[in-house]
């Protein structure tokens, strides 16, 4: 069911199945039960495996999986290419955006992540899930120790058209930051102080992976023990500039975050260069009655 042109998602497998935007909102919606409903977005044909499809979910996401998936469906999913009575929103809880909160027969709940591997791969004909880069396989995640354990089963990843720049990408960890890279970093201390301009929507960004989301570290800026200070500017330095630290964040299916973020970050909290005394320890604002933790 591969062709000779989508990307390679999967290990020993050179080119993958491909889905599109209709395709993930009929599936996750209902409104497409069987795979000979699913259109194959390179011919413009559907599948030819006549098999059910079971879509396994999550009821309530963990690390962030419900909201990616639920953002991208929110951004692109039309009353044309859903099923009727579903309106997707953006949430943690999956069943939010299907009528009284009740999901089609054909969906069935995992109690996370591994369990959700666990259905998919004792699946009979065709199911379909979401998952993070580390509970697939190793050539999205060479390091996760789910998938590179001895005899751990490679789970087929389908890749996805991104309906804005017409490409096909794979669920890589370059491809994430691709789509990461389309949103503005924070440039000016109003948009700077709002926690919300540094969390970029990009549910449907104009290129890269389309399933692509964030996740974020929240920090206090004060802190009453100036080791405290010190080790927290060094800890997320190390975090956002290392090599090291990079290989260990892209080897479990993870993107590192683009330049543009990376220097706004280093010049905002870690530094003053800005002038916007947000910085981790700033004199001016942790002082008197404002010491910190």
């Amino acid at each position: 069911m591969t062709s000779t042109t989508t990307p390679q998602t999967t290990p020993n497998q050179a080119h993958s199945v491909a889905l599109n935007d209709d395709d993930l909102c009929g599936i996750f919606s209902g409104k497409l039960s069987n795979w000979n409903q699913v259109t194959n977005p390179e011919t413009g044909s559907p599948y030819t495996l006549n098999a059910p499809i079971t879509v396994v979910y999550l009821p309530r996401g963990d690390e962030g999986t419900n909201k990616m998936l639920s953002r991208h469906l929110a951004s692109v999913c039309t009353q044309s290419n859903t099923a009727v009575g579903v309106t997707f929103v953006e949430s943690i809880m999956f069943a939010a955006s299907f009528p009284n909160a009740h999901v089609p027969n054909n969906f069935v709940s995992a109690a996370g992540s591994g369990d959700l591997r666990r259905a998919l791969l004792s699946s009979q004909g065709a199911a379909i899930g979401y998952l993070s880069p580390a509970y697939a396989n190793t050539f999205l995640a060479a390091s996760s120790s789910v998938v590179t354990e001895s005899g751990a089963a490679q789970l087929p990843v389908a890749s996805l058209l991104n309906s804005i720049d017409g490409k096909y990408y794979a669920p890589t960890h370059a491809n994430a930051t691709v789509a990461f890279g389309t949103a503005a970093a924070p440039d000016n201390k109003v948009t700077a102080t709002n926690p919300a301009a540094w969390v970029p929507n990009i549910g449907n960004p104009p290129a890269g992976y389309p399933l692509s989301f964030t996740s974020q570290i929240i920090v206090s800026q004060c802190y009453s023990n100036p080791t405290v200070i010190l080790a927290m500017r060094d800890f997320l330095s190390i975090h956002y500039t290392n090599v090291n630290f990079a290989s260990l964040i892209q080897g479990n299916g993870f993107g590192t975050i683009p330049s543009n973020f990376q220097s706004a970050i280093s010049n905002t909290f870690l530094s003053n260069v800005n002038g916007y005394n947000l910085d981790i320890g700033n004199a001016s604002v942790c002082s008197g009655q404002v010491t910190g933790r």
